[in-house]
């Protein structure tokens, strides 16, 4: 027998649509349809320094924030908050000298622009010691591998997050419709926004879905905050035999790392990127404030029954309701900036074996690479069974060895070349080396035990599925 609800009661007869919620629905759906258009400005690609921080924030803001609850079910209250903490000064630094050793490379070389990402760990490889030089071909192929690995997994998971928060949502109003429905419906949407060229492009898209996110965030925190325990009602720390499922979710949550590049690279004043108050400082702050008050109010109001979605854990009503299709929305804005990158490797992969290729012909190819990697990810999104365990392995893997792998070894690499390679010189350098051992052990551990646990889980998840 279903639970009494507090919502309306659908019956056959009136199954029409009646209540706010489903005015909500289609008001958005038709936001989603329309908002697109708004941002073609086909004379602008250079973006100023709130553009950038919006963009940067909508990196890192996705379905790992709405995840960290039940990452601190996998540490505790104390080790999740210090946990995080800790993972993500170890991804600020991390991101910071990679930008460092773009920026080293492209003045050793007269570069006319920064290298991309990849083009940064060849060039690394290529110019470091002796043991690096052999495999510098190999790095920078690993590196657009993991990126689009990555990229696309956060495309999957998005797609699995808004179609269970619009199933929720529908089910509770008595529409018993299938997931894959709601996954079909925001392929189509998707399939037309991702053709949009550049990240410039993208600025409106990413403030309408950042600004969606950041209500949702403000009410679900307020919601949560109804009905604390005490602190004493939740572990402090847990097991050690699940943090390595916390390290998988925090090092995902952080998922701007292939972005940083890019952004800096569009923006007016390159060098505002990476200042003190500069871009990258001032998000991740906002960032890690963010993932700490979720994490930590959603573990403390929820407990052990914190869903992988904090937003799936509120009690149902018309406002709950709304919040979990506004967050729905925010999340399916965040799919074309994250999906921008990955089909950008893919598409310049692609185009250099056909070369001179003209105008024509290359948005050709663009538009068959970005169409045939949409629904690649809706495929992807339709069979996977467990939001939680997807988002760990995605981190575990290929998200640790992008956000600390590379960019440590580019900066080893640049200090350590021979003297004909004209090695970078610093004080600080035992520091650096110190730091650079911290990221690593973290990346190595957390790569290991985190792929182990979250494999396991998602067969555990599969075999309940048959």
């Amino acid at each position: 027998m279903k639970p009494s609800s507090s919502l309306p009661q659908v019956t056959p007869i009136n199954r029409t649509i009646r209540h706010p919620t489903s005015y909500v629905i289609i008001a958005l759906i038709v936001v989603v349809a329309v908002f697109p258009l708004l941002s073609v400005n086909p004379t602008v690609t250079i973006s100023r320094y709130w553009e950038t921080l919006v963009h940067l924030l909508k990196g890192n803001i996705g379905a790992g924030l709405f995840a960290m609850g039940d990452a601190y079910k996998n540490a505790g209250l104390i080790g999740g908050l210090f946990g995080t903490l800790v993972i993500g000064l170890i991804c600020i630094y991390c991101s910071h000298i990679l930008v460092w050793s773009s920026q080293h490379i492209r003045e050793k070389l007269n570069m006319d622009s920064d290298p991309s990402f990849e083009e940064t760990v060849e060039y690394c490889f290529e110019y470091g010691p002796k043991c690096y030089r052999k495999t510098s071909k190999l790095a920078g192929i690993l590196v657009k591998v993991f990126i689009v690995i990555t990229q696309l997994g956060f495309c999957c998971v998005f797609f699995v997050f808004v179609s269970d928060s619009i199933s929720n949502v529908m089910t509770e109003y008595g529409y018993e419709i299938p997931k894959v429905c709601f996954t079909l419906a925001m392929y189509c949407v998707m399939m037309a926004v991702c053709l949009i060229p550049h990240i410039k492009f993208l600025t409106p898209i990413s403030l309408f879905g950042t600004i969606c996110i950041f209500v949702g965030v403000v009410v679900i925190i307020v919601l949560s905050c109804f009905g604390l325990p005490s602190f004493d009602s939740r572990q402090y720390f847990v097991s050690p035999s699940t943090w390595p499922l916390f390290f998988g979710t925090v090092v995902y949550a952080f998922e701007g790392i292939a972005l940083i590049i890019p952004l800096r690279a569009e923006m007016r004043n390159p060098h505002n990127f990476g200042k003190p108050l500069g871009v990258f400082n001032v998000g991740m702050i906002i960032v890690m404030i963010l993932f700490n008050l979720v994490g930590f109010i959603g573990y403390l109001r929820y407990g052990e029954q914190v869903k992988g979605s904090i937003s799936f854990n509120l009690e149902p009503s018309v406002l709950s309701q709304c919040i979990q299709i506004l967050v729905a929305l925010g999340i399916a804005f965040s799919y074309p900036l994250q999906f921008f990158i990955a089909s950008t490797v893919v598409y310049e992969a692609i185009v250099k074996k056909f070369e001179p290729c003209s105008p024509r012909k290359k948005l050709l190819v663009s538009c068959i690479v970005r169409g045939a990697l949409v629904t690649l990810t809706c495929i992807i999104a339709i069979f996977v069974p467990h939001l939680g365990a997807f988002i760990s392995l995605i981190g575990a893997v290929s998200s640790s060895t992008l956000a600390l792998v590379f960019p440590v070894l580019c900066h080893v690499s640049l200090y350590t070349c021979p003297e004909d390679m004209e090695p970078a010189k610093s004080r600080l350098l035992p520091l650096f080396y110190l730091l650079d051992s911290i990221a690593m052990v973290t990346a190595a551990l957390g790569f290991a035990t985190g792929a182990y646990f979250s494999i396991v889980r998602l067969v555990h998840a599969f075999r309940q599925k048959v």
